[in-house]
């Protein structure tokens, strides 16, 4: 009996050592489970491309939208762990829809296998170009003369909920979140509701005509197109967070198909001609590692879990 199991595991190794050695011999799918639209969709579509030139076969991106993301994620966790099936990944899988749903339908770090780092978009603090705010320490002085604020985002534990609880706890605040089903960046410019907190594409168009102005980033540094807008970090508050990317596939993907991966998406991402065209929409280019991106990973959860449950714990008080 020991000998036949023994067996059938020397079978089973030799099985995938063969079909990593042949992958990719058919086309390959990467699901996004976001709208067809925008930045993630550029990041996907620009991604497939440089894949399929570097494989030589045909790469595809397949929406698959609903359920915040959970029905993308979840085609993905039921394939095969052959590499044929990818899955374009982010924090809103692995840190945002876990934390909020209590009975998660997909848990990503056991489900999943991480392959890569794709890059980082920072959230924006915007105003009113009429505002005379123009720091966080200009928002504490106001406050401190008895100014009540409010900011907005587009939901209850958004990169830009978190983002806003951040300040408030570390800078001392009191601003009040009000929390949008969709993108309001009219109520901001016309100073209804005096900061907007999201995503640099939502406000490049209106930082660009004037009608907002930039008071911080959440980047780890300042972005080389925005070099006098100061971080978050700079302004003395523990918000660094970008909604990032990544390139995830079911679990149980061979080792040899995953460092490939890996290294390929690395050489994406240091590409001068990919940069370009993805200029506006990623900000933060750094190849990680198998490792360094598991552990990135590890540290986002530690990090921001807790603060998106203390944001909605305060929201239900």
């Amino acid at each position: 009996m020991a000998r036949l199991l023994a067996a059938l595991l020397i079978l089973c190794a030799a099985t995938t050592m063969t079909r990593a050695a042949d992958w990719p011999a058919q086309t390959i799918h990467i699901v996004s489970p976001y709208p067809p639209s925008g930045a993630t969709d550029r990041v996907a579509r620009v991604l497939a491309d440089y894949l399929s030139q570097r494989l030589g076969v045909a790469v595809v991106v397949d929406t698959r939208v609903g359920a915040a993301s959970a029905i993308g994620a979840m085609q993905v966790v039921r394939s095969e762990p052959d590499g044929y099936t990818l899955l374009l990944s982010g924090i809103a899988i692995y840190v945002i829809a876990p934390t909020m749903n209590a009975s998660p339908i997909v848990e990503p770090t056991r489900m999943l296998t991480q392959i890569a780092y794709l890059g980082g978009s920072p959230t924006c603090m915007v105003v009113s170009a009429k505002s005379d705010i123009k720091s966080v320490d200009d928002i504490k002085r106001a406050e401190a003369a008895g100014r009540k604020f409010l900011y907005s985002s587009v939901g209850i534990g958004s990169l830009g909920n978190m983002v806003g609880e951040a300040t408030n706890h570390d800078a001392g605040l009191h601003m009040t979140h009000v929390p949008y089903t969709t993108l309001n960046l009219v109520d901001v410019a016309e100073g209804r509701v005096q900061f907007g907190l999201f995503a640099w594409t939502s406000v490049q168009g209106l930082v660009e005509s004037g009608d907002l102005r930039l008071v911080a980033v959440s980047s780890r540094q300042r972005p080389t197109m925005m070099p006098n807008v100061r971080t978050f970090a700079e302004q003395g508050v523990n918000a660094e967070v970008e909604s990032w990317l990544a390139l995830s596939g079911p679990r149980g993907m061979s080792p040899a198909i995953v460092e490939r991966l890996n290294g390929m998406v690395g050489d994406f991402l240091r590409d001068p001609e990919i940069r370009r065209k993805l200029s506006n929409d990623i900000f933060e280019w750094r190849p990680m590692a198998l490792a360094e991106f598991d552990e990135f990973i590890r540290q986002q959860v530690d990090t921001w879990q807790p603060r998106i449950r203390a944001a909605e714990a305060s929201r239900e008080h």
